[in-house]
């Protein structure tokens, strides 16, 4: 009778701790692909961090051709550059990541991907994929960073 209690309560504590660690493995490894050698290297800030001019949720972004973040990213626009942060229960491995503007060295606008925008911060690539996004980012890009490297119509 005793080793039957045991096995129940063992079995479902050895269930929720290997989903634990294999929910933490699959988001270190999604963050390997550029969310978290760009986090250590662009520690930065935003200038009123608690006054974004815009704010949008629930966005799809990708980071290379690995890792897709669909629908669990909110966009914060500033004057000094875009902060990029992901739903709560994806903050582990994703620290909220500030982007200041001339970090992007170059931006591609492609309409016939559904108007996928992408940009190029310190080699890694990040594209951003629905039009109520990709528009004003690129709009924000044009106006706080005229010199960035533009390619339309890729």
């Amino acid at each position: 009778m005793e080793q039957n209690t045991l096995l129940l309560i063992i079995i479902p504590l050895a269930s929720i701790g290997g989903f634990l660690l294999i929910y933490c493995l699959v988001l270190f490894i999604m963050s390997l692909s550029g969310w978290h050698f760009l986090a250590d290297e662009l520690t930065m800030q935003p200038g009123n961090p608690d006054h974004p001019e815009k704010v949008i949720k629930f966005q799809r972004i990708s980071f290379g051709w690995f890792s897709n973040y669909n629908g669990i990213v909110s966009i914060y626009f500033y004057p000094d550059g875009v902060m990029l942060k992901t739903f709560f229960f994806f903050k582990p491995f994703h620290p909220p990541l500030f982007i200041n503007w001339h970090e992007m060295t170059e931006v591609k606008f492609d309409q016939n991907r559904k108007n996928a925008l992408t940009i190029f911060v310190r080699g890694k690539k990040i594209t951003f994929y629905r039009a109520a996004v990709t528009e004003y980012l690129y709009q924000q890009i044009k106006r706080y960073h005229p010199t960035c490297k533009d390619f339309e119509n890729v």
